[in-house]
């Protein structure tokens, strides 16, 4: 789920030397780390970089509250102060694969307008406790993330599947996270350290979504920095629930 405004990511990475005079273990290294907006972007950036970007060293990866699953996130919002997100997401989504058809399960254009220009507070204002079926129409009046269409393109959006980090990564979640669902993030956890990626993963408690992300920064920042200064990272994998918590 698109919820960039909730999440963490902070991109410090410079090109390879354009010239050429350099060898490969001169290149400028840097990080992908914290700031307010764009853990999802962090996330893929680590798994995307080998292919994508590989002239850029990237010393390590650090993201918090990461929306790992974009289908089991927009089912816990529903119906929460923050459920127009979840009608933001479908209406990007929508725009960027046509072929859905997706205007055509929201009959409303006014709410589709209000939707494309409105930032999420003021979503959150005039849509209070929204549902995706409150706004949608639907065959059979089946949940919009049913339909099978949708449902494929959803899935192809989940993290974990566009490739497998080469760098180390540092991944904080709160333990009480209303957005996105700490159990996803689990998993996508279980999953690196099984394709033997380096993985750092704090499970931090008594925290919610923003709060979390705030009380992560700090340390995800830390960790960056020993990165840069090539301090070898370690990791969480085979530790009970591969994380620390606290």
């Amino acid at each position: 789920m698109p919820s960039s405004a909730r999440q963490t990511h902070y991109l410090a990475a410079s090109r390879a030397d354009p010239t050429g005079q350099h060898g490969q273990d001169e290149r400028s290294s840097g990080g992908v780390g914290p700031r307010p907006s764009g853990a999802r972007g962090s996330e893929f950036a680590a798994e995307l970089a080998a292919d994508y970007a590989p002239e850029l060293n990237l010393r390590g990866v650090a993201a918090g509250g990461v929306t790992v699953d974009i289908g089991s996130t927009a089912r816990t919002l529903d119906g929460t102060v923050f459920g127009p997100i979840a009608a933001a997401a479908a209406l990007g989504i929508g725009r960027a694969n046509p072929e859905l058809g997706m205007e055509s399960y929201f009959p409303d254009t006014g709410f589709r307008n209000t939707v494309g220009n409105s930032c999420l507070l003021q979503l959150e204002t005039a849509y209070p406790l929204m549902r995706l079926s409150d706004h949608t129409v639907t065959p059979a009046g089946v949940s919009l993330l049913d339909i099978p269409q949708i449902a494929g393109v959803v899935a192809s959006l989940r993290a974990g599947g566009y490739g497998t980090p080469s760098m180390p990564l540092y991944i904080y979640h709160a333990m009480n996270d209303e957005i996105s669902p700490i159990p996803d993030t689990d998993g996508l956890i279980g999953d690196y350290c099984a394709r033997g990626v380096n993985v750092t993963y704090h499970r931090l408690p008594g925290v919610e979504h923003l709060t979390g992300n705030v009380a992560g920064s700090p340390a995800a920042l830390d960790w960056l920095g020993q990165r840069l200064a090539g301090v070898p990272a370690g990791s969480t994998c085979g530790m009970p629930g591969q994380a620390i918590i606290g």
